[in-house]
């Protein structure tokens, strides 16, 4: 991401409620990214839980109290920076994601108790793969039904998009 959530409170702790089924080797992470003006100044890949845990278990994750403008926060399986990714089937389950400054809580992330989802509808053509629910969220298809079919009523009309952020060209699959 080139940005991320205006946020300006400095925090040192990430705290998080989790349960997860993770293998031991694999871990799940959290991902912080600060900006200030624009400009990453700071990306962390921090191990946040591994094993297995099956009742809501406090998770916390330290780091420097670095200052930013924007932030963007996150948890990912595996560390895809150093292409360590978890093994097939591990899950891992979050709530509640809160940002601390020593004891005191700071300034509440938004939907940090994921209570808010939106639907997104994406149409792909049974049994075949396409791209298209990855670009779902930035609002492209490049799998598209067309009413213009050599037989029966639909064919698929395959288009090169180019993403809105970095501009970059993904072609139809």
């Amino acid at each position: 991401p080139d940005g991320g959530i205006p946020y300006t409170s400095t925090f040192n702790t990430v705290k998080f409620y989790y349960k997860c089924d993770i293998p031991a080797g694999d871990s799940l992470y959290v991902l912080v990214m600060r900006f200030s003006s624009g400009v990453m100044t700071e990306m962390l890949v921090l191990p946040a839980a591994t094993g297995q845990v099956n009742s809501w278990t406090q998770g916390t994750v330290s780091l420097a109290a670095n200052t930013q403008d924007e932030l963007f926060i996150g948890f990912v399986m595996g560390d895809p920076i150093n292409e360590n990714y978890c093994a097939p089937g591990a899950w891992a389950r979050i709530d509640n994601v809160q940002l601390y400054n020593g004891a005191n809580a700071q300034t509440a992330l938004p939907d940090y108790s994921f209570e808010n989802w939106q639907s997104v509808s994406v149409e792909s053509p049974d049994d075949w793969f396409t791209y298209n629910e990855m670009l779902a969220g930035m609002g492209l298809e490049n799998v598209n039904k067309t009413a213009d079919a050599n037989s029966g009523m639909y064919a698929a009309e395959m288009a090169t998009v180019q993403e809105p952020v970095y501009g970059d060209t993904i072609p139809a699959m």
